[in-house]
């Protein structure tokens, strides 16, 4: 739930581990601003597990060669890039 004007960061990805959960693949992916975790497990309606940091917890998932940055990092990046002086014109 979320007060007025704000809105909700929900995972990027959500794969469920419950029991009896068919086979997926998730590889190759650029995530970014996944403040909840970028690939989640779910059983039914509860979180378990961020997959992305326990890639082969579960025997029917795949995950792997994913990039994830979070929304705080990716606001860092920015910033300090625009604050780079520009660099000198080669002669």
């Amino acid at each position: 739930m979320t007060s007025e004007g704000e809105t909700e960061t929900l995972p990027m990805f959500t794969m469920s581990v419950a029991n009896g959960a068919g086979t997926a693949i998730v590889t190759g992916n650029m995530i970014s601003g996944a403040a909840k975790g970028a690939i989640v497990g779910m059983d039914f309606a509860r979180a378990v597990t961020d997959l992305e940091r326990e890639p082969t917890r579960f025997a029917n998932l795949q995950v792997s060669g994913n990039r994830v940055r979070s929304a705080a990092r990716l606001a860092v990046s920015w910033s300090t890039r625009s604050q780079r002086p520009a660099k000198a014109p080669s002669p």
